[in-house]
């Protein structure tokens, strides 16, 4: 290391890192993000979303799930980026990750189902029914409010009914891709 003279308070000007700490610190806690930060706009935020849902849908979950980390940590309150990444960690069989992201995406909307019943089949591959269960019922209590989600309320009526008479697993089809 190169010898300048300065101590190393100096060299990192400690009070203007004070009051950058101060200013980033009111900015996040004003709900600012980094996407703000950087200047990314809500276009450019789009089209890398729309890129991690392509590489989803052609089932690459890992590069899936970093692309939408990535989002979500440029902007953590975007619920799409947790839903998307929720459906790449279930996908991959990432369950404990997965029910973790779906519910990041109920904290953002309470009133959308969709977390709800898409953690319920990450709950049912992780053995926990009751889990599962709850999911579905808040699922279909929520999708009650909204004539938009009559198709998964059915859906999520459906595989309650079928857990509660005592099946503890989701069909076939339904555990690899499940459809809302």
């Amino acid at each position: 290391m190169r010898q300048t003279g300065l101590s190393l308070r100096e060299m990192l000007n400690l009070s203007s890192l004070n009051t950058n700490h101060r200013a980033l610190r009111d900015f996040f806690g004003e709900g600012g993000t980094f996407q703000d930060l950087y200047g990314l706009s809500d276009r450019e935020m789009d089209i890398r979303y729309r890129h991690a849902m392509d590489l989803l849908n052609q089932k690459q979950y890992g590069e899936a799930e970093t692309m939408l980390n990535y989002l979500a940590s440029l902007n953590p309150y975007r619920k799409k980026y947790w839903m998307g990444m929720g459906m790449a960690q279930l996908y991959a069989g990432d369950h404990v990750t997965a029910v973790e992201s779906y519910s990041m995406a109920t904290l953002l909307d309470p009133s959308d189902p969709a977390p709800y019943f898409f953690s319920s089949y990450s709950f049912l591959a992780l053995g926990r029914g009751t889990e599962a269960l709850q999911s579905l019922q808040m699922a279909v209590d929520a999708a009650k409010k909204d004539p938009s989600f009559r198709q998964m309320e059915h859906k999520a009526t459906l595989l309650l009914k079928t857990l509660s008479a005592g099946e503890t697993k989701a069909p076939k089809e339904k555990r690899r891709r499940p459809s809302g």
